[in-house]
């Protein structure tokens, strides 16, 4: 594939995908999308005064106090605050999907096995050591060309 954006590397089914790519241009931009959302939920969560309803809560249950009822913007900031987790939760599947798939393709084997995360924790384990550590197939397979644009030469430990 021509097109080796991040937009590919986190959307596209596929392809085929190196475990130096996997490293450097999947996972690290991904979990630094995580960093990012949870500093903005964050904030997002302080400025629409959601904590601060949590924390109200948490002294009147200490306290024995009735609870105190939301604000509107405090009902507000929740339902900001879900539809945030939601569509990041959306992407955050998806890519991992799509990235799994891309691995298994450079290794000539079907996107399916992705499903093997169903599979409680050997599943997750798996995937997580094939997708980082297993080489690739060099040279064209059936999936497309091989990233690596080279055919038995590797002259890095990742590619």
């Amino acid at each position: 594939m021509d097109n080796r954006s991040l937009s590919y590397f986190l959307f596209a089914f596929q392809g085929r995908m190196t475990r130096k790519e996997y490293w450097l241009n999947y996972g690290l931009p991904r979990y630094g999308i995580y960093i990012g959302f949870l500093i903005l939920l964050g904030v997002a969560g302080w400025v629409l005064g959601t904590f601060g309803y949590f924390f109200a809560i948490a002294d009147a249950d200490s306290s024995g106090a009735p609870l105190p009822a939301p604000s509107g913007l405090q009902i507000l900031g929740f339902v900001v605050l879900a539809i945030m987790i939601l569509a990041f939760t959306v992407f955050w599947v998806w890519s991992g999907i799509a990235g799994t798939v891309k691995r298994f393709h450079d290794c000539n084997q079907t996107g399916w096995l992705t499903f093997i995360l169903i599979v409680p924790y050997v599943g997750i384990f798996v995937v997580w050591i094939w997708n980082g550590f297993i080489k690739g197939t060099v040279g064209e397979n059936k999936y497309g060309f091989d990233p690596n644009g080279s055919v038995g030469e590797v002259s890095d430990v990742f590619e």
